[in-house]
């Protein structure tokens, strides 16, 4: 798949479920990460993957250093967010991608 469709494919799979609500929540992005459904299992992962890959772009741009171990997989990251939803329930208001720029920064020690 090319990579710059992704992002828009990610954004109208996201946007489907409920055409009002502007930004995933963290509530909503747990949902999908715990759902048995294929398509819920992919969106999800592929959000934080995405949003993890754009903090490191600006990260980098910004001269910090990397923060995420290269050979990380999108499956190891969605644990480390789900993980930290199911302990912090409060997240689950916050908008999804700060939820998952927390959990990862909080559990790699990113500075």
């Amino acid at each position: 798949m090319n990579i710059a469709i992704l992002p828009v494919t990610l954004l109208t799979v996201l946007a489907a479920e409920n055409p009002a609500t502007t930004f995933e929540t963290g509530d909503g992005l747990l949902r999908r990460c715990v759902s048995e459904n294929v398509a819920e299992s992919i969106a999800c992962t592929s959000y934080i993957q995405g949003v993890a890959d754009l903090w490191e772009i600006i990260r980098t741009l910004d001269k910090s250093a990397g923060c995420l171990p290269i050979r990380m997989t999108g499956k190891e990251l969605t644990e480390v967010v789900v993980k930290h939803l199911k302990e912090r329930p409060e997240l689950g208001k916050e908008i999804a991608a700060s939820v998952v720029i927390t959990s990862v920064g909080k559990e790699f020690n990113c500075k």
